[in-house]
């Protein structure tokens, strides 16, 4: 298929009470689809609700899409065959923000899609 781009997958782990940016580079002429988010922690679970954003861009980008988890649950999942949003812009990087998760919880984001 012309133009097609294998998935993607990123993942990271933040420090303890450390809120993370989790980013697909930007690629030219291309446009990242997010198919998946996946934020999980560790340790214990958050006492209030953790938001994520989305964003076109990095980390200041316009927020496409955002979500909370908690509070206490080990995580959340979206994941789908379609994209979560086609408003992501050619030429630019997909970043995912998590908030920091509390006293010694350790948070894990996956962001995962394909590029077009």
């Amino acid at each position: 298929m012309s133009g097609y781009t294998a998935p993607w997958s990123e993942t990271q782990a933040s420090a303890a009470n450390t809120a993370q940016t989790l980013s697909h580079a930007a690629e030219t002429g291309r446009k990242h689809l997010v198919t998946g988010i996946i934020v999980q922690f560790t340790v214990a679970t958050p006492a209030t609700p953790i938001l994520w954003e989305l964003r076109d861009g990095d980390g200041t980008g316009t927020v496409i899409l955002s979500g909370g988890a908690g509070p206490g649950v080990a995580g959340m999942e979206i994941i789908r065959s379609e994209p979560l949003t086609d408003k992501t812009t050619v030429g630019s990087a997909v970043t995912l923000t998590v908030a920091a998760a509390g006293a010694t919880i350790v948070s894990r984001a996956n962001l995962i899609g394909f590029t077009i």
